[in-house]
């Protein structure tokens, strides 16, 4: 709809612009600083230069925040927002357990595999992943309560935490004014995060 634009097919995830009164409020900023940097060009590009007011974390996976510094730096003054526990468990799975997950992702993922003729084939959620510069910015806001309310740039948010859904430390936003619901993976039907090949934590199946 008129004000909320994604990009897709640039990474494993999707990265959501959302126009504000002055500027962009970027959601999910894909997994490597290349794929994020394309895809605000291609924002660009149709709808010119404008600053990025925000940038949300919809969760703890290295696909939704590792582009982050293709989108803005820490030198810019510029709010990042994340559901409460991200920082804990994107340390976690990434860092405290990445060796093992990354060996164990590349047999998942078939990343190092030659495409064939045809390409790749999708690995359910995407196309694959990226295997570019992944960056990090620590949240300057934790989002603690489901019902809480942010105005960034003139656009109004209400969240709902969901944490153990599709990732350990999870979000959704509801934007009241356009009556648009962002939810990221947990409105995806393929349960991808159940049980991973990779290692990940196993989810609680009820939630």
């Amino acid at each position: 709809m008129d004000g909320i634009y994604q990009v897709r097919g640039y990474d494993m995830s999707n990265i959501t612009f959302v126009r504000g009164d002055t500027g962009w409020i970027v959601f999910d900023p894909l997994m490597t600083v290349e794929c994020s940097r394309a895809a605000k060009e291609l924002v660009e590009k149709h709808f010119g230069k404008l600053p990025v007011k925000a940038v949300l974390y919809s969760h703890s996976h290295v696909d939704h925040y590792g582009g982050v510094r293709g989108i803005v730096d820490e030198n810019e003054d510029v709010p990042i927002i994340a559901p409460e526990g991200f920082e804990e468990h994107a340390v976690s799975e990434n860092v405290y357990a990445g060796a093992a997950m990354g060996r164990r992702a590349a047999y998942q993922y078939g990343t190092l595999l030659d495409p064939g003729p045809e390409g790749r084939l999708s690995i359910g959620i995407g196309m694959g992943q990226s295997v570019g510069t992944i960056s990090y910015l620590s949240p300057t806001m934790n989002i603690t309560h489901t019902g809480q309310k942010l105005t960034i740039d003139g656009v109004e948010m209400e969240f709902q935490l969901t944490p153990g859904t599709e990732a350990p430390a999870e979000m959704n936003t509801w934007f009241p004014q356009k009556k648009a619901l962002w939810m990221a993976e947990n409105c995806t039907g393929t349960l991808h995060n159940l049980y991973t090949l990779r290692g990940a934590e196993v989810r609680d199946a009820n939630k």
